[in-house]
């Protein structure tokens, strides 16, 4: 006698994939985990920070790092999250050159550019 177990998991209806989506749709693509610790590197921003501001967990990252798989949906979010972020910095790093620029313009001292 076969037990269902043996005929599920040669027809590749793995009970693993049927629970968990996350599974099936992280395997082969690079995980999360690698994107945001670059992101903090490069920002220099505190992981429990990130989180709060990213997932509104500050523990997100610390369970990322545990091994936590994020849901399809959560991931987008977090990835647009960051998207938008740098974009805002660009955008304040550019005020703040004009700014810088447009002052030194108006106090005589073009000749500092």
């Amino acid at each position: 006698m076969e037990h269902k177990w043996n005929t599920e998991r040669i027809a590749g209806s793995h009970p693993r994939s049927l629970g968990c989506q996350n599974w099936i749709t992280n395997r082969g693509k690079q995980m999360l985990i690698p994107k945001v610790e670059k992101f903090l590197r490069t920002h220099e921003m505190p992981a429990t920070k990130f989180g709060r501001l990213a997932a509104q967990d500050p523990r997100f990252v610390l369970d990322l790092r545990m091994g936590r798989i994020p849901r399809p949906a959560t991931e987008r979010r977090i990835l647009g999250w960051m998207r938008e972020f740098e974009a805002s910095e660009r955008a304040a790093q550019t005020l703040n050159q004009v700014q810088v620029y447009g002052a030194l313009q108006t106090k005589d001292f073009s000749h500092a550019l």
